[in-house]
């Protein structure tokens, strides 16, 4: 009886043990009531459930790291079985100055870092569902794995479109309109918050930057759904073009990865999977090119959707023609059939779980080759130079601050700011880049100087310089006397400006050049009759004696909404942002009968036929619709001004005597240089600037403002056919006018450097 007493404590003991060792996590589907792949989870009980296993296990610990632009939290899920700060401070010494023995004693011994980034498209509501599962597996099943890995989860980079698709879905649910997406899935961008990379001008894209510098990962996988007629799912490598500066071990080790990861799929029966195929690699915007451009093993994946968790039907013959074929990169196409969320979910897991074990398997090279690469980066001589002496010291400070927040390395001396070459996504912002390419996914080309008009400097070393942790570049001053103190038409100035006109301040301007303390003001300087606060807006104010000039007036200004997924809904969103940020007031309408306002701007659409009519197959009331076009007509008569750009323009042969023409050529995205006439619509602009185009529409009619001389960085095919021609046009219709643009003068908030072509359709100037 003693020694059976004994035996049930030792089993007992064994037991509870095993308890603490093993702790009970709960499932997905107790805690959802549903498996993942079944039904869509709200927003916060997919942050509960994560909250939850934290709780449970001491392998995984959940963090906010911002909120959304809508007030939401985003978090981030940390699972390892070890200590994540101190693997976290090993793979960091990576990228210092280390010896070769110490990176490889490193390279041993800690363990390399897989992202999963997810739900940056709220439509493509798969990967954060999936997020929930392989949670759960690697707390449970796959545990072992977190020796041998550190896995981050991101389960949604946009919680508030996470939401709006979700109940947007519900609602048209067995309805006609079910698989159509709301208007809005972001309160800005839409669909472009994956185009942000580089730039930054949304709270998420700027969240996930400090996450991704906080935990410096080796591997980066950006998750995404597709079409649902091609290819069953797609992962990296990228097809060409690749952005030159991304480092080939980057491309190498994704074809190492790929391998794996394509034979698992194999095994587990999983047919229509391809690699490099439909995306490049080009862009630094796009969230698989950005962190390559950090040394990561940065990839998106991609999964064909369907709607939602409805099951689909789709026969081979539906199929694209490239899915339906074999090929070098899909060794065994899909043959139709159905398509349903749970196909998506386990198709997902199957690529998680192959890269996280071919990951484990190899993570001594990746960690090594993540030295190598930081090593050879930092042997790199030469650097950018970038004056303080720029038009703009608010364009300078906010383009230096954006780089510092992606991890760049910004210096400065006593006359300008530095940026050592040491890093690829500096070399890829500050270097212009010239390519002949005949396929590109989207942008041909991104530069800082061009983009935002700065002017940039290489010299062949680093001069003696200090690191800068935040720009702030200070040029506010008041000197002088007079009846008016002078400033120049700068973006800093535009802000100032419309908090003047807020507080009822008088503003003016000039309408001439004028010559104050030496200093040559253009036509188009604003001036004021009593200083204000200059240090609040970094601004020069030069006291003098002018005469006659014209009173600054705001208008009342409307953006029309196509009430519609697309693209003119995400030009509108990015117009708002710009619009928010120098403190323009507007507001956004669908009803174009009675437009009771002073100016109207028709955002970027796909095509003019589409602005018009519409689309019938949505459930919202869309499309402006004759009766619209006439009501802008007369808008204009009466006199308002409409600002059109892009194929909106299109709109006007409807309106007024400019023709937008659309050549042949192919502008995928591009600078081009441009010459602009003096006129108040292109007030605060250089005589001859570039600009960026995403179209290949020019003018004829009306008075042009500007002319495309030369393609200054990127691709674009067919460049004779806009050459010479007129790019901007301004025309009078009635006690009216019309101010159209070839190119997106506030193209995704980016282009700071013509937003002013923009602003200064937006005033009004009294004589």
């Amino acid at each position: 009886m003693k020694g059976a007493l004994v035996l049930s404590v030792i089993m007992f003991f064994e037991l509870f043990m095993l308890c603490i060792a093993e702790p009970r996590i709960t499932r997905p589907s107790e805690f959802l009531g549903y498996d993942v792949g079944e039904h869509l989870t709200p927003w916060d009980r997919e942050v509960e459930y994560f909250r939850t296993l934290d709780r449970e296990s001491s392998l995984m610990s959940v963090e906010s790291f911002g909120n959304s632009t809508g007030g939401r939290e985003m978090i981030l899920a940390t699972l390892f079985d070890g200590d994540v700060q101190r693997n976290l401070e090993q793979v960091k010494k990576l990228s210092e100055p280390i010896s070769d023995g110490e990176a490889k004693r490193i390279a041993e011994s800690a363990r390399p870092i897989i992202f999963l980034n997810c739900d940056i498209h709220s439509d493509e509501y798969e990967d954060t569902e999936s997020a929930i599962e392989i949670t759960y597996e690697l707390l449970t099943a796959c545990r072992s794995l977190l020796k041998e890995v550190m896995v981050v989860i991101n389960p949604s980079i946009n919680p508030d479109g996470h939401d709006i698709y979700r109940e947007w879905y519900s609602k048209y649910r067995g309805t006609a309109y079910a698989g159509t997406l709301p208007p809005n899935y972001h309160a800005y961008v839409d669909h472009d918050l994956n185009r942000d990379w580089q730039e930054g001008n949304t709270v998420e894209i700027r969240n996930i930057w400090s996450a991704f510098l906080k935990y410096s990962p080796q591997v980066f996988i950006d998750n995404h759904m597709m079409g649902s007629n091609g290819y069953r799912m797609y992962i990296a490598p990228e097809c060409d073009p690749v952005n030159p500066e991304v480092n080939p071990i980057v491309q190498e080790e994704k074809y190492l990865l790929a391998g794996y990861i394509m034979s698992e799929f194999e095994r587990n029966n999983c047919s229509g999977v391809v690699f490099e195929e439909e995306f490049d690699l080009f862009f630094p915007g796009y969230g698989d090119s950005w962190p390559s451009l950090h040394n990561s093993i940065g990839c998106t994946w991609e999964i064909a959707e369907g709607r939602g968790p409805e099951s689909i039907s789709i026969p081979e013959e539906n199929l694209s023609e490239r899915a339906k074929r074999r090929s070098e990169h899909q060794l065994t196409p899909w043959t139709g059939g159905q398509w349903g969320f749970e196909d998506q979910v386990r198709y997902r897991l199957v690529g998680w779980r192959a890269l996280l074990n071919i990951t484990a398997k190899m993570g001594e090279d990746i960690l090594y080759n993540y030295y190598l690469m930081n090593r050879a980066e930092a042997e790199r001589d030469g650097a950018y130079v970038i004056p303080f002496a720029q038009r703009d010291a608010y364009a300078l400070n906010k383009a230096i601050n954006k780089m510092i927040a992606q991890g760049i390395e910004v210096r400065e001396n006593e006359s300008a700011f530095i940026v050592p070459k040491t890093s690829p996504l500096a070399r890829t912002l500050l270097g212009v880049q010239s390519i002949e390419e005949p396929y590109f996914y989207d942008v041909t080309a991104w530069n800082y100087g061009l983009a935002k008009e700065l002017k940039i400097h290489e010299i062949d070393d680093v001069p003696e310089s200090k690191e800068v942790e935040r720009a702030n570049l200070s040029v506010a001053k008041v000197s002088g006397s007079g009846a008016y103190y002078l400033f120049n038409r700068t973006l800093s100035a535009v802000r100032a400006v419309n908090d003047l006109l807020n507080n009822d301040m008088e503003v003016f301007t000039i309408t001439h050049s004028a010559a104050v303390q030496n200093i040559t003001f253009d036509a188009g300087a604003f001036a004021v009759k009593e200083p204000f606060d200059v240090y609040e807006y970094n601004l020069e104010l030069f006291g003098a004696n002018i005469s006659e000039p014209s009173r600054v007036k705001r208008q009342s200004v409307a953006i029309y909404s196509t009430n519609r997924s697309g693209l003119g809904e995400i030009d509108k969103g990015w117009t708002r942002l710009v619009m928010d940020e120098f403190g323009f007031d507007y507001d956004v309408i669908t009803d174009l009968s009675a437009l009771d306002y002073d100016v109207l701007i028709i955002p970027e659409e796909s095509s003019a036929e589409l602005l018009i009519n519409g689309s019938k197959d949505y459930p919202l009331k869309n499309g402006i619709g004759a009766g619209g076009v006439k009501s802008i007509k007369r808008f204009v008569e009466n006199g308002g001004r409409l600002l059109t750009w892009g194929q909106s323009s299109a709109l006007l042969e409807h309106i007024a005597p400019i023709k937008a023409v659309e050549s042949n050529a192919t502008v995928p995205g591009s600078f081009f240089q441009c010459s602009f006439e003096s006129d108040p619509m292109t007030y605060g602009i250089s005589g001859e600037q570039s600009v960026f185009f995403w179209d290949n529409i020019t003018f004829e009619g009306g008075k042009s403002l500007a002319t495309i001389e030369s393609l200054s960085a990127g691709y674009a095919e067919g460049f004779d056919a806009l050459e010479n021609k007129s790019c901007m046009a301004r025309a009078e219709v009635g006690s009216g006018e019309i101010v159209a643009y070839a190119f997106l003068p506030q193209y995704r908030a980016s282009v700071d450097g013509s937003f002013m072509l923009f602003f200064n359709g937006l005033y009004d100037y009294t004589p």
